[in-house]
């Protein structure tokens, strides 16, 4: 069922038309309005869901982002970068706040401090210009992590606005692997690739094992699958 079709004063007519035995709700959108209040009985399991939305009961499958960083430190610091960077998400989104965090967290560990461009709710052009002046003051052989494909593609754009290069002054890395993105930038992004298949099988069968009675909640957690290496 598309989003626009289970809008919330949609839902009680779409739950009467199909009578589901259970739901999966993704929650990838920039917000949510389905709390299992809106389901009745029927069981529900939350698909990348923030661990925040709508307590800490309801059944979830989430992105242990932790894991993911991780793999970014391990191939940012092969090169033995200066310093470490991250570019946060160009909207508010919770999931770029805890990436933020768990990278500034993993370079303190590392011996080295970690720059933050983050988010400031600021017209595009004004965060294109703030984002080329910030990598223009980079040190050289920095490591950016950028929050996923399209904050990259920005980051590079403000490269070639400040008259940086790629990899030759520091090194890009980024999170999700949308591979059409990935291969069309200049020059072409690597990405770590989030296992999203396996989350939906955890979701599926979390919520096999709540509808049979099993478990009556749970949460599930899925991570990086690998580094796709690129230019």
């Amino acid at each position: 069922v598309e989003e626009s079709a289970s809008r919330p004063r949609k839902l009680r007519a779409l739950l009467k038309r199909h009578r589901p035995d259970g739901v999966i709700v993704e929650c990838s959108a920039a917000r949510t309005d389905l709390p299992p209040r809106r389901f009745g009985k029927t069981p529900v399991v939350y698909l990348d869901s923030s661990r925040t939305l709508y307590g800490s009961g309801v059944a979830r499958s989430v992105h242990d982002y932790k894991l993911t960083l991780k793999t970014a430190m391990r191939e940012l610091s092969s090169n033995r970068p200066t310093c470490y960077a991250f570019v946060g998400y160009r909207r508010k989104r919770v999931w770029s706040v805890f990436r933020e965090r768990g990278f500034k967290v993993l370079a303190k560990e590392a011996g080295h401090p970690c720059r933050i461009f983050g988010w400031k709710g600021e017209r595009a052009d004004v965060r294109a210009r703030r984002l080329a002046e910030w990598v223009s003051a980079l040190p050289r052989k920095s490591a950016v992590l950028a929050a996923n494909d399209d904050t990259a593609f920005e980051i590079l754009a403000a490269a070639r606005r400040a008259h940086r290069m790629i990899p030759r002054d520091f090194t890009l890395l980024s999170i999700d692997n949308l591979e059409d993105r990935c291969l069309s930038a200049e020059p072409t992004l690597s990405s770590i690739q989030v296992d999203w298949e396996r989350s939906g099988f955890l979701a599926a069968r979390l919520l096999n094992d709540i509808m049979t009675g099993r478990v009556e909640s749970g949460v599930v957690k899925f991570g990086p699958l690998l580094t796709v290496h690129r230019q």
